[in-house]
């Protein structure tokens, strides 16, 4: 990847938080 490992999962985290609450309100997400 083209992050430091850091910053990448920080942004895993963050992907995985938003996609749940995204699921979680049936609204779609990318």
């Amino acid at each position: 990847m083209l992050y430091d490992f850091s910053d990448c999962l920080n942004f895993a985290l963050e992907e995985d938080y938003f996609s749940f609450l995204s699921k979680n309100e049936g609204a779609e997400c990318d």
